[in-house]
């Protein structure tokens, strides 16, 4: 293998993958995160989460939204960034600039935000509904 970057998505592709039922034996859920390397050795950070509590993501969500100026109801809400649909998962509160956790609806891909670019973007989205 390959130290690069194609190589790495691969490998956390695969790795997502197999580890999908050693997190359902274990009732967690189980997500590969930053992959640091050298030349000969990598490390790969992991994140477990119980999955039989319920939605953990959306306690957690519900625990800190108003910190950043979102409503519960935010959670997983659908709303446009640039031509794409997202969705507001979580937050990061290690970065204070983009602490806001969003998904691309169809690619499933994560990305960071800023708070106020997605206030924005959540509060355009009610507007064309009519909320």
């Amino acid at each position: 293998m390959e130290f690069n970057k194609a190589s790495f998505d691969l490998f956390r592709k695969d790795c997502t993958e197999a580890l999908r039922a050693v997190g359902e034996k274990h009732g967690i859920a189980i997500e590969l995160g930053s992959i640091s390397y050298g030349a000969d050795i990598f490390n790969v950070k992991m994140e477990c989460k119980k999955t039989d509590t319920g939605d953990v993501d959306e306690k957690e969500f519900l625990r800190h939204c108003t910190i950043y100026g979102f409503k519960p109801e935010h959670y997983r809400q659908e709303f446009s960034l640039g031509g794409k649909k997202f969705k507001l998962t979580g937050f990061n509160h290690r970065s204070p600039k983009n602490c806001c956790e969003i998904v691309d609806v169809i690619s499933g891909d994560k990305y960071k935000a800023n708070a106020e670019t997605v206030l924005r973007a959540l509060a355009f989205a009610g507007e064309k509904a009519g909320v």
